[in-house]
């Protein structure tokens, strides 16, 4: 692409922390595209002159993490928002964005911006004051937020994971914690066919700790 092209880009399609990261390693790379270098320190400039935007990164059952941007990032911050998911296999690596929240989506996940309780959209958000990015996940949809922690804290990938969801609704109808006490560990896990047998005696170990403490739950 031209330089011309590529200056009349900059800004308009990447979000500032993107862009300045790609502009300073191509920089040290050795790469030049005077038009577009300068256009990103320009951008830069501007974003070093602003505050920083503290975002809290939420699912329905509580507060997953704290993003931060300079000025209000509405891209960067959806970004290192699903950068997070990633990195704790709360969805599948391959997942490339969340869309915006909406009916009909079939999706990993999705966002929505909240402030003050209420939905707004991001780009007319006020920085100043708290602001949140809610994520929803597949998971989120069908199984009661006591179930989602529990499932969390196995370790499994996020398709994996979502396997699981699958044989615990399909063979046992589960969408709460308390419904464990009904689960056979051995057979579910097997579904599952995990190459790592390591894992799947950690995994089948924590399924049987879950049924005996499904046992002595209330079961309304």
């Amino acid at each position: 692409e031209t330089e011309g092209l590529l200056a009349q880009r900059v800004g308009k399609k990447y979000s500032i922390g993107i862009l300045v990261t790609a502009v300073a390693t191509a920089m040290a790379m050795g790469v030049t595209c005077p038009r577009v270098i300068l256009a990103a320190q320009g951008l830069r400039g501007k974003a070093e002159e602003r505050p920083t935007v503290d975002v809290a990164l939420t699912t329905g059952s509580g507060e997953l993490t704290r993003l931060q941007s300079r000025g209000l990032d509405c891209l960067f911050l959806e970004e290192e928002g699903l950068r997070y998911l990633r990195k704790n296999t709360l969805v599948p690596q391959k997942t490339e964005y969340c869309p915006e929240c909406g009916p009909g989506l079939d999706w990993a996940c999705c966002f929505e911006w909240l402030q003050s309780d209420s939905q707004v959209s991001c780009s007319s958000a006020d920085p100043s004051q708290h602001l949140t990015l809610k994520v929803t996940l597949q998971m989120d949809r069908t199984l009661e937020p006591g179930l989602i922690e529990y499932l969390r804290t196995l370790p499994l990938s996020a398709s994996q994971r979502q396997l699981l969801i699958h044989v615990l609704q399909v063979d046992y109808g589960m969408w709460k914690l308390s419904q464990f006490a009904s689960v056979y560990p051995e057979l579910t896990v097997a579904k599952l066919q995990l190459q790592d047998k390591a894992k799947e005696h950690v995994v089948t170990s924590m399924l049987k700790g879950a049924v005996e403490k499904a046992k002595v739950m209330p079961t309304s």
